[in-house]
């Protein structure tokens, strides 16, 4: 009981602070747009001025090409003026409406903050991982009408990891989307590459395979991440696990290793164009995955090797045992040898 009043008495303090806030905004904004509008209003008088006086210049009997042409140099002036007020006002007011609708969502939340049901969702929210935890502050914010469905705390889990999950995926659809990056365009990089001397096709080994953003979703939630640990993808390709990863866990350490010069190339452009939290946090190699030391950092590897040959599993598995006790290795396809031990 005390701490819930204790949560309901932050809360009221945080709000307060926040509506605070929207309000002198709100005002200074709207101040803003008053005086853009009527600076405005004085440069479309200024241009009716100058319409009036170039009309009666152009019905003048004598030579006045040169006043005509330093009011026409007048008139563009104004003009541009006119247009850069315009998109001021235009501006202040998408910022008042904003404001104006913060402070809406803020009374409703401070409506509902004396509210029982309030009340037990920031105690549920205390316990979820960071992402779920900003999904539901989202939902609060915007109302949504499943906040309504939430009767007991696995209500509550099912639905704002839906959320978080949706959210995640959108971002990483319109990453790779953006780059025209489809699974048919990683193929056709992969497919057309050489290796650096041109003569000798990449090994059957480096066929590129792809991994489904639900399927990394479903592994992680498994496997149940920390923040501050490192996720490794042994042959990453464009990129597709590490980015699934880091959009639905933004606090972990991501490390990708890729041999194909075009498939990690593709990778980098998609970090180039990663808007989400902590970019650096991702760390994306170009190398050899039997040589570069991926061992002695990584919490969690994963890796796609249904194309590996024997050999080269059997150099993995060897490299795997190098693991600090506790990480966790998963592959697909492939097992670890029986009697094989990473601890």
């Amino acid at each position: 009981m005390q701490k819930a009043a204790a949560l309901s008495i932050l809360c009221h303090a945080l709000l307060d602070k926040k509506m605070e806030f929207c309000r002198v905004h709100t005002v200074f904004a709207a101040k803003q747009l008053l005086h853009a509008q009527a600076l405005v209003d004085e440069c479309q008088e200024r241009l009716v001025v100058l319409d009036e006086l170039l009309s009666d210049l152009y019905d003048n009997e004598h030579d006045v090409s040169g006043e005509i042409g330093a009011m026409l140099d007048e008139q563009a002036q104004e003009e541009a003026t006119y247009q850069t007020l315009t998109a001021a006002v235009s501006a202040h007011k998408a910022l008042l409406q904003r404001l104006v609708h913060k402070k809406v969502r803020l009374k409703y939340f401070h409506r509902m903050i004396d509210s029982s049901s309030l009340t037990w969702l920031l105690q549920v929210a205390a316990t979820l991982p960071r992402p779920e935890k900003r999904a539901l502050k989202e939902m609060l914010l915007r109302q949504d009408a499943r906040l309504n469905s939430m009767q007991c705390v696995d209500d509550v889990h099912r639905v704002v990891t839906i959320a978080a999950v949706s959210h995640a995926f959108k971002a990483w659809y319109s990453l790779f989307d953006a780059l025209a990056m489809s699974t048919d365009a990683a193929c056709h990089l992969e497919q057309n590459n050489q290796t650096a001397d041109h003569d000798v096709p990449l090994s059957a080994s480096l066929t590129y395979g792809e991994v489904d953003f639900f399927g990394i979703a479903s592994l992680l939630a498994i496997l149940r991440p920390r923040p501050g640990q490192t996720f490794c993808d042994l042959g990453h390709g464009t990129g597709r696990a590490i980015f699934a990863a880091a959009t639905l866990y933004p606090e972990l350490r991501l490390m990708g290793i890729e041999l194909v010069p075009s498939l990690y190339h593709a990778s980098r452009r998609a970090l180039d164009s990663y808007e989400m939290p902590h970019p650096q946090h991702i760390q994306l190699v170009h190398g050899d995955l039997t040589t570069f030391d991926w061992w002695s950092c990584s919490d969690i590897v994963f890796v796609n090797a249904t194309a590996f040959s024997a050999e080269l599993w059997n150099t993995v598995q060897l490299l795997a045992l190098r693991l600090q006790p506790g990480a966790l290795f998963v592959s697909l396809t492939h097992c670890l040898a029986k009697g094989l031990s990473l601890c």
